[in-house]
Parts: structure tokens; sequence; C-alpha cells
């Protein structure tokens, strides 16, 4: 059987992503592509930014849904430089009308949704007041905790105090305004935790994003768990953690709509929720990524061109090391007119990234081809993040298969058997019980 995963009218749309990756101090449990620089030359790496905005404009001639500057710190940007990106961006795509389903949105003035990243930190210069100007309309706090002492620990570059006093001024300012909770740390406890839930909830936050710690080689937060100058709380104690955030939430009217994403009605991320659903994005930056539907000759213009340019570390990459458990699936056509989905990564290091993108107008290292059976297996290990699941219809529409039918009668057996899963009409969608073991139930499923 040959499955065509062709984009359909809904494929169309596309989110962008834009990546400023430096910091002001690196946090202790950071493993994300931030730098720190004693100084750059701000204007070089904005045109570089455009410049690559340029390049993909040509190869994704989509609509736009939203617009999310992450980092490193987009904040330390200035102002005038984000509405310089957001201008252009709008020059080079039209802004999707399709935002009704977003009911923020479709109640407010906006185009799109535009996110920026930012630390609740007095070391940043700008106010709050001028990223709003620039045409920011939703902005995200980096909160993790209102605890000095744990700050101190993650080597925060705000206090509990600034935090407060950032997200307070930022609510009259901006409508849609969201902040990050980490859990499972050290030295945190019920208490603890509970003290940073009262004191962020209480102020009528429209989003709260939770992240369990995860630790990582290479981190300062790592070497002190490693020569046991800290430690982590065991398992339980960390599932403790998890519920008293959902109770804390659900008490508050915060609806969970994904596994670590809460929001008032209406306020959920658009840009995140496009990850989940598998849609398109183009990353600009050092080590962004996307993924885009590309055609055959696209494709082959690109590689061709870089080619010519062996001091490039670019790698092209047929995916074909995910190879079990769906049932056979067919590669699509080679056809030039059909178009694949591919991968694209940039590269990480942020001046060899100007210098590609100064002399190729891209920085791309790797750009991946992603069979269907990756897309499919990609499509369900997402889809199952929602809380509302998998749409059958749209997945249907996206690979020309019912997904029933392509996944083990027993093993959906078994999980419904467990109450682990539902399946309705047009969605399979985890349970309460079944949420907190998604990776494991995704891994039985698909693999």
């Amino acid at each position: 059987m040959n499955y065509c995963n062709q984009p359909n009218k809904k494929e169309k749309l596309f989110s962008l992503y834009i990546h400023w990756p430096f910091c002001r101090k690196k946090c202790s449990y950071c493993d994300l592509n931030s730098h720190v620089r004693d100084s750059i030359d701000e204007e070089v790496w904005i045109n570089a930014l455009l410049k690559e905005m340029h390049y993909w404009s040509q190869y994704a001639p989509y609509e736009m849904e939203s617009i999310f500057f992450g980092g490193g710190t987009p904040s330390l940007m200035k102002p005038s430089n984000i509405n310089k990106i957001i201008n252009e961006a709008k020059k080079l795509w039209k802004c999707s009308s399709s935002n009704g389903s977003n009911e923020w949105l479709s109640n407010s003035n906006e185009e799109i949704e535009i996110t920026l990243e930012t630390n609740p930190s007095s070391l940043e210069s700008y106010s709050l007041q001028d990223f709003r100007n620039a045409g920011i309309n939703r902005i995200s706090f980096g909160v993790q905790s209102l605890d000095n002492d744990i700050l101190k620990l993650l080597n925060r570059t705000h206090n509990a105090e600034e935090a407060l006093n950032f997200i307070k001024q930022s609510l009259d300012i901006f409508d849609n305004v969201s902040a990050d909770i980490m859990y499972g740390l050290p030295t945190q406890t019920l208490d603890i935790l509970q003290n940073t839930l009262d004191k962020l909830l209480d102020i009528d936050l429209k989003h709260i994003s939770i992240y369990e710690l995860t630790l990582q080689k290479n981190t300062l937060l790592n070497h002190q768990i490693e020569n046991k100058e800290l430690f982590l709380p065991h398992d339980d104690k960390v599932a403790d953690f998890y519920n008293l955030i959902l109770k804390n939430c659900e008490k508050n009217e915060y609806k969970r709509y994904e596994i670590s994403n809460f929001s008032k009605k209406g306020y959920e991320s658009l840009h995140n929720k496009n990850y989940w659903l598998s849609k398109q994005f183009v990353g600009i930056g050092p080590g962004a990524h996307g993924r885009l539907f590309l055609n055959n000759d696209d494709f082959s213009n690109m590689s061709k061109k870089m080619s010519e340019y062996n001091q490039c570390d670019f790698n092209v990459i047929n995916s074909n090391d995910i190879k079990k458990s769906i049932n056979s699936i067919n590669e699509i056509s080679s056809n030039p007119n059909i178009q694949n989905y591919y991968s694209t990564e940039n590269i990480k290091t942020p001046e060899k990234w100007l210098k590609h993108v100064q002399n190729l107008e891209h920085g791309l290292r790797n750009l991946e081809k992603i069979d269907t059976q990756a897309q499919i297996q990609e499509f369900i290990m997402m889809g199952l993040r929602l809380v509302y699941g998998i749409n059958m219809i749209d997945f249907e529409n996206r690979f020309n298969v019912n997904i029933i039918d392509i996944l083990s009668k027993e093993k959906i057996d078994n999980l419904l058997k467990h109450n682990y899963i539902q399946v309705d009409k047009n969605h399979i969608k985890l349970t309460k019980s079944g949420i907190i073991r998604h990776g494991s139930i995704c891994k039985y499923l698909v693999f």
C-alpha cells in the first residue's frame, strides 16, 4: 500500500521561529543553544536573520500563523530590531486569516500571535512597553521558581521580587502573559513549590508552562549532582510536585491542553500547538530547527548550490533509521512534482552560522528528508501530548489512510483495557492515567 503524504489546505500554513542565541549568563541547568559574549555588533546579527528569512521565503510560500522569538534571551535585542524582523516577515509572508480558532486572537485586533521569551530581570535594559510597541503581543517569562535560594542555585539573573514586579507590570501592557515553572529541582519542597504557585496564580496569568528538570551533560548542575554537591528529589516526590501543580491549576481555572501547558480559556499558545500538531515551521538563527514540505526540484537546487561550497558542514540525510512496528509503509513517489517533508537544522555555533548566512544566505547544517513512516510516528507522538489527542481526520487528510488501519488492533485494545487511551469517532487521546505514561505508551504503539 502506498500512502501519499501531501500537504492539504491547512498545511499551507506555517509558524516562524527566530532564535537569538545570546544571554547575560548561563543558567546552571541549561544545555540550550545559548552563549555569553562580552559584546556583539547587533546590527550585523539582525541583518543575518533578515537575510536567512529572505532565503526561506522562496521555499516556503505559505501563510504565516505565528512568530516566536526564542533563545537565548531574545529580549536582549533592541525593540527596534524586533520590529524590523516582524515587519520584514509580514512583507515576505502573508499573515494567515485562519486564526478564528484562537479565541484570544479572534477577540483582539491582532493579526497573528507574536511571542517574545524574556527573563523577569532588571538586567534587561528595555521597557516592556517598547516591546509592545515593536509588535510583540504575547510575552513569556522564564520564572522557574519564586524561591530565592533555588533561583541562585539555578544561576538565574532575577530574584523573586523582581520576577513578580516585572510580571505585574506586564499585565498592564500585555493581555497575553505566560510564565514557566520548573519542578523536580534540588532543595525544592512541596511548600516551596506551593508558595511559587500561590504567588503566580494569584496575579491572573493567562498561561502556565511547567517543566520537569532533566539533567543534561556538560551543565553545571549535572556536575554538581555527579559530585554529590546537590541531590535530586526521588521519583515519588517528583510525582507529588506534578500532582500539586495539576491541583492548583485546576482550582484556578487553568485548563491543561497539553502535557506541560495550561491556559485560561482561549489563551492556548498557538505557536507551540503547531509543533504538537506536526505543522510546518521555519527556523531562523543559530541552531534553529524547521519542518517543511519541499518539492524535489527545490531540494535538488538547494543541494546543488550547497555542494559548491566545500567549506560548509552541510549534510543531506535520507531518514531511514526508524523501521519498526507500523505496518509496511512504502516510500512516497519520487516524482519531482511531489512534495516531500523535510527537517532543517541550522549550524549551532553563532559565529559559524553568521559566516554561512553571509556567504550562502542560509545557515543550514542538515536537510533531512523524513520518510512517511517517521512522519507518522512523529505525528502520533506529538499528537498524543495534546489532551484532545490525535485528530483522525487530519491524520487521514495528510497520509491518506485511517490511523486505526495502521496501528496494531491488539495494542489499541490493550491500552483501552487498561484505561490508558480513549477512542471516539474523530480522536485518539490519552486518559489522565495515560498522560503520565505518555513516553512509554508512544514507544509501545509505534516502535
